[in-house]
């Protein structure tokens, strides 16, 4: 047995990491399924391979999007798909797919281990720094959403390093290493994630640095050798990786350009940097600590027991001292042990300061990097970027220290132990070594790290009707498109379910290919203007005219969607209004989804030409209502936003119908805009998601260039967290978190005098002046209430330096205090709007006003009377039957110019109250409340009282909102604006807004003091009175005429794949236009191609749209090399994109009218042409890896034949 063991000693070694790898298979104990977050793993993993073969994808977007920097996972999720298509379950793939690379760092770090240190007796040497290199703790956290994209640069770290050492140290060949180099980082290429190269340049650049000093060669051999070598690599690895990279910078300005906007420039960069390595000290990094989801997470599944557990914080010094126990030198040490020995240190010493990034004591060099080096913004997440030239180094240096301690026991060891062998002894500690390890990683054996969150986890048990709807969502052969609902909450935007999965990446983008529309954060510029008109009218009316220039016929509504619900969001009314509508006809149940087709409106399809054009000069916001005005003829063929993308104004001949919109110029009332919100903030500070806040917050503030507006984003971001404040110091918890945010508040006051020191304008200072006074008062006000709640401790210390520092700050700046002036109340609205072309127009008004209001004219007039100021001409209006909030003239004929409307403006409506008095027992509270009846969305009310505090309690103001059954919708508190002049006397003179949220029907203000411990206390509310200001009506004016409709040939078309496709166009003697109804994106390009060549790709099942104007064919999924297939006709009159149609497509020019063939049909190949790229740089990098392959053969036997 023994003599076995050592014969095949490397195959056990390899087998014992191999075994080590299956440890996977613990997580599946449910039977559930790695899945959500930023997981990426897909339900259907060769439709998401299939996918990823395009440049250009329908699964991500609403209307399509640019996935270049996709084409780099074509390995990873290769692998993914080529498991799959073995015919194994979606289970048993990704369990596999689990263990490769749970295995695959470990055997890399073998393979370097094994030739660095090839003698059998260092077994202890490979193993243990292999071990140590599989399970970490900075692996540990990527494995929570399988960072496979981190796991192949992880893995191939060790390769690139032993490359290197080969080279430039043990004098191999250059030709057969770089080859080697290059096929490893095409098959391990992180996945596009090009800020992951980070810390795997650094590593082979300190490599290349201490072998290139080590190497006893001359200094110009060594330079030759070196310089061979790199510049063989860099030839080889870019012809290797040109499938992708040469794709991805030919979209290099829009990829880029998106990228550098998400992280906010190089300040908003420094920012985010500085949230990340809040943590990241010298000392939690050598301890192999600091990762930022550690700390304030209570939610964390395993952190606290490594924070505060005495035995595993023991560990996080055992091992480093492991580690530099590697580091001691012995008497007759060799000198390549030497030199690498000194590699791993320097590795180790410069990822230290690298991983910790912004912070102290090198962080001040990090952020100038951040700030002023071109392109290092995208290393703005330090610690898991660079963390990994840390670990790697420990697991080299772990073992060499495991050896070194070894060697000094076994002479040491008692007598009755001297005659057990050095062998036993290494394996005896190896075995000890392997038990601490695993039990300082036991949630590798857990899987606990999959439960991110309380409610949410990424290991989830997919119900069985998701793959059947996948089905059902595949069985469309056409291009049309698929609406989700319910819609996603505007403030969290992501798509989450009952069964726990959680992620900004909507389920039906990780099952399928078919185009899926959602309000999700991949909408581009006015895409959301569509999206949420869509859902907007969906939920008011239960029906949408746009839906039909979304190219939706069909929409799912999933009864597992799962998101927080509240006054401003509900998912129910737009469930309810749509299966109570008749625009949908329900025709199949799936488990919870429910899929409905649209039976009414006409939908475009993704090719077509139009008749008419709808011009709407509008403000998108009021889009859903704007087309929701019945009295008018329906609208055009498609869409232009005048004004938005590449959208001149519409020729006045072309316009089938004007819709314009009214401007009111005098309804925008100088109102009191509380210093202090009336809500705590929807991301409470010192959470998970609070540094993602304040990294947006800072990016929005750069783009502010004025400073005045810059002064009242940095007051108005001051004044968000008091509220939050006030709940901690009420509930005497957290401290900490007020002591962060207090400090946060002293640097935007240094920031806000830096700021106004430096404006010029006397003007615009007095008014920031003004302005900082106000918002500054208040937080004195404020501060000495929350010092008396809070009694005694650091925070009040604290809070009495923040006043100190906003008193100075007054005085230092010699602020002017506010002029209070109350706002005209016109009851009159004028609005202004311009008539492009003369015709006959109908004006509709729409009054957003509650039923209360609309039903209280019993005497046949309505709300805004029976006729409007039109020029100072009287003009008819009528209520528009069947919907009480709209009004309409008589058709009126008007010339091209500007008008001027008046409309009267509903009277607020003013309510009083008798004195409330509070009482309050010891240690208890005293409240008191006021019913708000019949409350409406878009009302505003204004609450003043006077307060009488007897006993010198403060009042806490709330406002309880409800449904029309009355159940509460959410509990807040309302902070109000206390008169400075009023302040005596005990008397407080309040003043208090309050907006509704969206379902609010019913609200209640309550009034509250709490008693001392010791003893109860009184106060009284008087005067009490509150003002209801109802929203303002808004002007559209409408074209009626019937203009010649535009030419429009019939068109064919047919999808060969999601890059590419054929268009067939009836020849004309006009010019038309041809619209593509997807994202506009400067790289479709149309030209014309040969009919005979053509036609023969239109075959199959048909579907005819717009009355049969449209024919097309169903969808092909080929890749065509399209230059060689289609040669191009030389043609004129074709253009680039001139014009986005329906707030997102695109449109092009065809002028066909000098075309001399006659009647007949042209044939056009619409193409995304990065695809011809993509197929041009990928048949390169593939000759180029077989003619290495080949060479690297060639040279090996060579050699041996040498």
């Amino acid at each position: 047995m023994k003599r076995l063991l050592q014969k095949h000693q490397y195959f056990f070694e390899i087998l014992f990491i191999l075994l080590v790898g299956l440890i996977p298979l613990l997580w599946y104990k449910s039977q559930a399924l790695g899945l959500g977050h930023d997981m990426g793993f897909p339900l259907a993993p060769i439709d998401y391979f299939q996918d990823r073969l395009f440049s250009w994808t329908n699964r991500v977007g609403a209307f399509g999007s640019n996935q270049t920097e996709s084409l780099a996972g074509f390995f990873i999720h290769g692998l993914e798909a080529l498991i799959a298509s073995l015919g194994l379950s979606l289970i048993h793939t990704q369990q596999i797919v689990f263990i490769f690379w749970f295995t695959l760092p470990g055997i890399t770090m073998y393979i370097l281990l094994r030739s660095l240190h090839p003698k059998k007796e260092d077994f202890i040497i490979r193993l243990s720094g292999s071990l140590f290199y599989m399970m970490n703790h900075y692996l540990l956290q990527g494995w929570m959403i399988a960072e496979r994209t981190k796991f192949s640069i992880v893995a191939v770290m060790p390769l690139v390093v032993l490359f290197i050492i080969n080279v430039v140290y043990k004098r191999k060949s250059v030709l057969k290493n770089s080859i080697l180099l290059s096929i490893a980082l095409l098959f391990l290429n992180g996945g596009a994630g090009i800020p992951l190269w980070g810390g795997l340049a650094t590593a082979a650049l300190v490599t290349f640095v201490v072998m290139f000093i080590a190497s006893e060669d001359s200094f110009f051999v060594k330079l030759k050798r070196t310089s061979s070598f790199i510049a063989l690599s860099f030839i080889f690895i870019f012809l290797l990786n040109l499938y992708w990279t040469y794709p991805y910078l030919k979209s290099f300005s829009q990829n880029f350009t998106i990228r550098a906007d998400a992280s906010g420039g190089g300040i908003g960069a420094a920012n985010w940097s500085a949230e990340i390595s809040k943590y990241a000290s010298f000392t939690n990094i050598i301890k192999m600590q600091g990762i930022p989801d550690w700390y304030n997470n209570p939610e964390n599944p395993y952190s606290n027991d490594f924070l505060n557990n005495f035995f595993l914080i023991f560990l996080s010094i055992l091992f480093p001292i492991i580690g530099f126990a590697g580091l001691v030198k012995k008497r007759e040490e060799k000198k390549p042990n030497f030199f690498y020995k000194l590699n791993f240190l320097l590795i180790l010493l410069i990822g230290i300061p690298l991983t910790a990034g912004s912070h102290s004591p090198t962080g001040v060099l990090y952020d100038f990097a951040l700030k002023h080096i071109p392109g290092f913004l995208i290393f703005r997440t330090p610690f898991l970027k660079f963390g990994m030239l840390v670990w790697f180094a420990y697991a080299y240096l772990i073992g060499l220290g495991l050896k070194n301690i070894i060697e000094f026991i076994s002479p040491r060891l008692p007598r009755i132990l001297s005659r057990l062998s050095l062998s036993i002894v290494s394996v005896l500690v190896f075995f000890v070594f392997a038990i601490l390890l695993s039990v300082y990683n036991y949630p590798f054996f857990t899987g606990s790290f999959f439960d991110w969150s309380l409610k949410y986890s990424t290991k989830v048990n997919v119900p069985d009707y998701i793959f059947e709807a996948k089905k059902e969502l595949d069985s469309n052969p056409f291009t049309t498109r698929t609406l989700l609902l319910p819609h996603l909450n505007t403030w969290v935007k992501t798509d989450s379910y009952t069964w726990k999965y959680y992620s900004l990446s909507h389920l039906s983008s990780i099952f399928s290919r078919r185009p899926t529309v959602l309000n999700d954060v991949t909408l581009q510029g006015s895409e959301g203007t569509l999206v949420n008109g869509i859902y907007d009218q969906l939920e008011n009316y239960g029906e949408s005219n746009l839906l039909a220039y979304a190219g939706i016929d069909r929409v799912i509504v999933r009864n597992d969607f799962s998101s927080p619900q509240g006054a401003n969001y509900l998912t129910s009314p737009i469930k309810k209004s749509v299966e109570a509508k008749q625009q949908f006809l329900l025709s199949k149940q799936i488990g919870e989804w429910s899929y409905w087709n649209t039976v009414q409106e006409e939908t475009r399809p993704l090719v077509y030409s139009p008749k008419s054009i709808s011009n709407l000069l509008i403000n998108p916001d009021h889009l859903s209502v704007a087309l929701n005005f019945y009295s008018v003829p329906p609208l055009a063929d498609v869409l232009v936003f005048s004004g938005g993308l590449f959208n001149p104004t519409v020729e006045p001949h072309k316009a089938y119908q004007y819709i314009v919109e009214g401007t009111c110029i005098n309804c925008k009332t100088e109102l009191y805009i509380d210093p202090l919100v009336s809500k705590p903030p929807r991301i409470f500070p010192g959470t998970k998601l609070d540094s993602l806040v304040k990294f947006v917050e800072r990016w929005r503030l750069e783009k502010i260039k004025d400073p005045a507006q810059r002064i009242d984003f940095i007051l108005g971001t001051m004044a968000k967290n008091a509220s939050a404040v006030n709940i901690l110091i009420s509930n005497a918890r957290n401290f900490k978190i007020v002591e962060n945010i207090i400090k946060d508040w002293n640097q935007s006051l240094e920031e806000i005098k830096s700021i106004y020191l430096s404006m010029e304008n006397d003007d615009k200072k007095r008014q920031s002046s003004e302005r900082i006074y106000h918002y500054l008062w208040a937080f004195l006000l404020q501060d000495a209430d929350w010092r008396i709640v809070a009694g005694s401790g650091d925070n009040v210390n604290q809070l009495l330096t923040f006043d100190n520092s906003i008193r100075s700050s007054i005085a230092e700046l010699g602020l002017q205090a506010p002029r209070y002036r109350n706002a005209k109340k016109d009851t009159i609205g004028k609005y202004q709007f311009t008539i492009p072309r003369k015709g006959i127009y109908k004006i509709g008004v729409y009054v957003p006003l509650k039923d209360s209001i609309e039903q209280k004219d019993n005497s046949g007039s309505n709300s805004i009377g029976s006729s409007l100021l039109l020029n100072n001409q009287n003009i008819e209006v009528s209520k528009v039957k069947g919907d009480n909030k709209w009004f309409e003239t008589k058709d009126l004929t008007l010339d091209i110019g500007e008008y001027s409307l008046n409309v009267p403006k509903t009277p607020g409506k003013k309510t009083f109250y008798p004195e409330i008095p509070l009482k309050a027992l010891a240690a208890q509270s005293g409240c008191q409340k006021i019913d708000l009846d019949n409350v409406g969305f878009g009302s505003s009310y204004r609450i003043s009282f006077n307060y009488t505090s007897l006993h010198g309690r403060y009042l806490t103001v709330s406002v309880v909102e409800k449904d029309l059954q009355g159940n509460q919708l959410g509990k807040s508190k309302m902070w109000n604006f206390i008169d400075k002049g009023s302040r005596g006397n005990s008397v407080y003179k309040n003043e208090l807004y309050y907006d509704p949220e969206k379902f609010t029907k019913a609200a209640t203000i309550q009034f509250c003091i709490d008693g001392y411990y010791t003893d109860g206390a009184e106060a009284l509310v008087s005067e009490l009175e509150t003002e209801e200001t109802f929203p303002v009506p808004l002007v559209f004016a409408y074209s009626l005429d019937q203009f010649n409709e535009l030419p429009s040939p019939k068109v064919e078309f047919v999808t060969l794949n999601q890059t590419k496709y054929l268009i067939s166009t009836e020849v004309i003697p006009n010019d038309f236009m041809l619209i593509f109804n997807a994202r506009t994106d400067s790289n479709w390009e149309l030209r014309e191609v040969d009919s005979a060549k053509a036609s023969q790709y239109f075959e199959g099942e048909k579907r005819e749209y717009l009355n049969g104007r449209v024919v097309e064919y169903q969808r092909r999924d080929e890749h065509i090399i399209s230059d060689l297939t289609f040669p191009t006709i030389e043609s004129k009159g074709v253009v680039t994109v001139d014009l986005a149609v329906n707030s997102f497509g695109n449109s092009w020019n065809m002028d066909l009218s000098n075309y001399q063939g006659g009647s007949g049909k042209k044939m056009y190949i619409l193409e995304y042409d990065v695809q011809n790229a993509v197929y041009m740089s990928a048949a390169v990098s593939l000759v180029a890896f077989i003619g290495l392959i080949i060479l690297y053969f060639v040279l090996n036997c060579y050699g041996k034949n040498k």
